[in-house]
């Protein structure tokens, strides 16, 4: 029995261009989309002698906030080939496992990674590709993957819009 797309918002993962056909179009909705925002506080120095006599010397120093680090996402999807969701195409995910990696390094020189559109919904960030894992689960009888889990942890570069 097919696995049919979820009819909600499609997500997009793509480089910034006008050509939607570069974009890797997720065949099925995120399954978590946790979000992630941390800050960063820095030690303030002060001496011993600003503890006080009822004050332990191995209490922790004083913080004060420093800036926010860049805010992350992480998505769990599931990657599932065409004939399986439409009940016809091509019977193999490489197309897709291939457009995923190469969206890792942006020249061969620099392999700094490119920045790219993230949109779900009406949320569209400007990401990086931090992290990426494909753990393949199905395989053709010749060797082609067919089904996979994948996570993949997103650094948002520039937040355009929640």
């Amino acid at each position: 029995m097919p696995i049919h797309p979820s009819n909600s918002a499609q997500a997009r993962l793509g480089p910034i261009s006008v050509n939607a056909s570069d974009d890797f179009v997720f065949p099925l909705a995120p399954r978590r989309m946790p979000w992630q925002g941390d800050a960063v506080y820095v030690t303030i120095p002060i001496a011993l002698a600003d503890y006080g006599p009822k004050t332990p010397a191995s209490n922790p120093p004083p913080v004060a906030w420093n800036r926010n680090a860049p805010e992350r996402i992480s998505l769990e999807f599931k990657l599932v080939h065409e004939k399986e969701l439409r009940g016809s195409g091509r019977d193999d995910i490489e197309a897709e496992i291939k457009k995923l990696q190469d969206f890792r390094y942006k020249a061969q020189q620099s392999r700094e990674p490119p920045d790219l559109v993230y949109s779900f919904g009406k949320q569209t960030d400007r990401v990086r590709i931090d992290k990426l894992t494909i753990d393949t689960t199905l395989w053709s009888s010749d060797g082609r993957r067919q089904i996979a889990d994948c996570t993949m942890q997103l650094i948002i570069t520039r937040p355009r819009s929640r």
